[in-house]
């Protein structure tokens, strides 16, 4: 299905967001690994979610959907650790690699046989530093073909292990403190800087007794988890492409409601206000009642732009908004320089040369060279035709950026942005009209 945008009128009002997806993953799982009904408000929209709630299902965990007061909430009952029911069907994570880490830690802990697949995306993705951690505990891990999906696990009794990786790895790291949950002794991940805590932030909420220092976490085996509710914050990575948008049409003010801002996830709101862009926060505090992670409302209002350097350490907290950023980079004033794409892995280089890629597709000025992407502007962007990608992320930035270019944008496939956040292009067109 095609998509498209056309310059229009401001960004007014407030925006309400789908739930963190990272959250609402840990929330199902954890939620099916405690004693009790947890019941989950504001949970994630889009493809990844509904294939952890199938999975789950699958594994003969009870998911119920009731509505409160207009609020839906989904209710998980688990009956422990260890509960869930062995089945001979392959269990489909789609091309959700939070679904599939998710699952690895957790099924590494029960004595049973399990089969993961997924699609097209998920099957290139090397799931390899998850399945060495899970052997050295005692779990079997075997491939089809290379490091990826499908693979097969057959559970064991574990033991616990200190794992230290050779790079920041979120998925990674909750699958190994899954794992740790259900091994014997004492678990411990170590990363060389820290990557997201939403998993150990998670766990306390359901009240096993993690301890995090610095960029090391470590936790018991066999804590019991506690059913608890959950309210899921905004998603900030969705965030972004909204207060990308209010920061470059002129005369927007846009407020963001309930977003989720755990410091592990904000760079790209630093990274904004230092090219000039109006950003507020205003926190909400401590007494939300299920809330894991720190709340605040987001305002973004339009401004002229700056060209700002974007060091490598700064970037690594914000790769995921990369395309959006160039965007915003292709209407600032000077050469803005994304540093040491080519450390932090091929995936943010391949993601650099994306970017590059859409931003020069639109008449901007981009490239990567010596390792940076370097985005110059302010350049007067028209309108293009993206060919089909199955990254959400530059699919979803090409469509803000038809909100400043002159001329029609149009995304060919935009079947990734109905996976990733299904209401924002019907809120994109309405809001910009």
């Amino acid at each position: 299905m095609e998509l498209s945008t056309r310059r229009g009128g401001p960004l007014l009002g407030e925006l309400g967001l789908p739930g963190d997806k990272a959250v609402s993953h840990l929330a199902l799982v954890l939620g099916a690994l405690s004693e009790g009904t947890s019941g989950i408000t504001g949970i994630a929209e889009g493809a990844d979610i509904e294939a952890t709630k199938a999975c789950l299902l699958r594994l003969g965990v009870e998911l119920d959907r009731h509505s409160v007061k207009g609020h839906e909430i989904i209710a998980v009952t688990g009956k422990g650790l260890r509960s869930l029911a062995a089945t001979d069907d392959w269990l489909d994570c789609e091309d959700s690699v939070a679904t599939l880490g998710l699952l690895m830690g957790v099924l590494a802990g029960h004595p049973m046989a399990s089969k993961l697949t997924g699609g097209a995306a998920l099957r290139r993705v090397p799931v390899g530093v998850i399945e060495k951690a899970l052997r050295r505990m005692g779990a079997a891990v075997s491939f089809e073909d290379k490091d990826c999906a499908p693979l097969r696990i057959q559970g064991a009794a574990l033991k616990a292990a200190t794992v230290a990786l050779r790079a920041p790895d979120r998925h990674a790291k909750a699958a190994v403190l899954l794992a740790g949950l259900m091994a014997e002794g004492e678990t411990a991940v170590e990363e060389p800087s820290p990557s997201w805590d939403h998993a150990e932030r998670m766990l306390l909420h359901f009240g096993c007794p993690v301890r995090r220092e610095g960029s090391r976490a470590t936790l018991p085996g066999g804590a019991r988890l506690r059913s608890t509710p959950v309210r899921v914050p905004g998603d900030m990575h969705l965030a972004a492409y909204w207060a990308v948008a209010a920061a470059i049409v002129p005369k927007s003010d846009l407020s963001i409601v309930e977003v989720g801002t755990n410091p592990c996830r904000t760079a790209f709101l630093g990274i904004l206000a230092r090219m000039g862009a109006e950003v507020g926060l205003s926190p909400w505090g401590d007494n939300i009642i299920g809330a894991p992670e720190p709340v605040a409302d987001l305002r973004v209002a339009a401004a002229a732009l700056k060209a700002a350097t974007v060091p490598a350490p700064e970037l690594s907290r914000a790769v995921d908004e990369l395309p959006i950023l160039a965007v915003a980079a292709s209407q600032a004033r000077g050469a803005t320089r994304f540093q040491g794409v080519d450390t932090l892995g091929p995936e943010t280089a391949g993601l650099a040369k994306a970017s590059a890629k859409l931003v020069r597709s639109l008449g901007g000025k981009a490239s990567v060279r010596g390792g940076n992407l370097v985005v110059t502007g302010p350049a007067a962007l028209r309108g293009a035709r993206l060919p089909k990608t199955p990254d959400h992320r530059v699919a979803m930035a090409a469509l803000v950026a038809g909100l400043a270019a002159d001329g029609e944008t149009v995304v060919e496939d935009g079947r990734c942005v109905d996976d990733a956040y299904p209401s924002f292009y019907g809120s994109l067109k309405q809001r910009s009209l």
